[in-house]
C-alpha cells in the first residue's frame, strides 16, 4: 500500500489469494488428520502458513497429492470430456486432537468455536474454526 491514500485510511485488510475447501475423506483417516481441496499452485508451506496465520490452527504436518480428474463422461457429440485435476492436502494437527472432529463434524471442543457452512452437491463444505 502507498503511505498516503485519499482520506488516509488506517484500517488495511489483507485477504489471501487462495481458499481451502474442507472435504469429507473417502477413506478412514486418523483422528488428528483433516482433508482439504486446495488450488494447484498452493504448496505445503503455503497451506501450513495459511492455517496457522489466519485461523490459528496448530499444524503438525502437511501432505499433498494431485488427484486425476475423471475421464469417463461424454458430451452430446459422444466425445470424451475430462474433468479438471485438483490438488488434495492432508493436514495433520499438532496439539488439539479434538479439533479434527470439530472441523469435520461441526461439533466443538469447548475451547474452539466452529461455524459450519452447508455442503453442496459434491459433499464439499467450508468450515471456519477459531480459538475462543
Amino acid at each position: 500500500y502507498p503511505l498516503y491514500q485519499l482520506g488516509n485510511p488506517q484500517l488495511r485488510i489483507f485477504r489471501p489469494n487462495w481458499f481451502l475447501t474442507l472435504v469429507r475423506p473417502g477413506k478412514e483417516q486418523p483422528p488428528d488428520t483433516v482433508q482439504f481441496r486446495i488450488p494447484m499452485e498452493m504448496t505445503k508451506c503455503d497451506v501450513k502458513n495459511y492455517l496457522e496465520k489466519i485461523y490459528n490452527v496448530p499444524v503438525g504436518a502437511v501432505r499433498t497429492r494431485i488427484q486425476f480428474g475423471s475421464n469417463k463422461k461424454r458430451n452430446h457429440l459422444n466425445q470424451k470430456v475430462k474433468q479438471p485435476d485438483y490438488k488434495v492436502a492432508y493436514v495433520q494437527l499438532r496439539t488439539a486432537p479434538g479439533l479434527a472432529q470439530c472441523l469435520c463434524s461441526g461439533f466443538c471442543v469447548p475451547q474452539w468455536q466452529c461455524v459450519r457452512v452447508q455442503r453442496d452437491t459434491e459433499g464439499l463444505g467450508r468450515a471456519v474454526c477459531f480459538q475462543v
